[in-house]
């Protein structure tokens, strides 16, 4: 692969919620990839909040996906 080939950067941002000024940031995700969408490289980090949510008063929609997708229990 040469240096010219295009690049695509994919970054996934999960968070508490939608609201920046109450909701936290969680979890930061990236995926570089070639012209052809072959994974070049790929990074995720977990974020942890200087003061951990309370879980209960997530929204319902949040606390379920952040369950189902495990990030809660990488969280506690």
């Amino acid at each position: 692969m040469s240096n010219s080939t295009p690049k695509f950067v994919f970054v996934d941002f999960e968070t508490t919620g939608l609201e920046p000024h109450i909701h936290v940031p969680l979890e930061l995700a990236m995926v570089v990839t070639d012209d052809e969408l072959n994974v070049i490289a790929s990074k995720s980090s977990i974020i942890t909040p200087a003061s951990m949510p309370h879980w209960e008063l997530l929204p319902d929609p949040v606390r379920r996906m952040h369950t189902a997708n495990g990030l809660i229990a990488d969280l506690i």
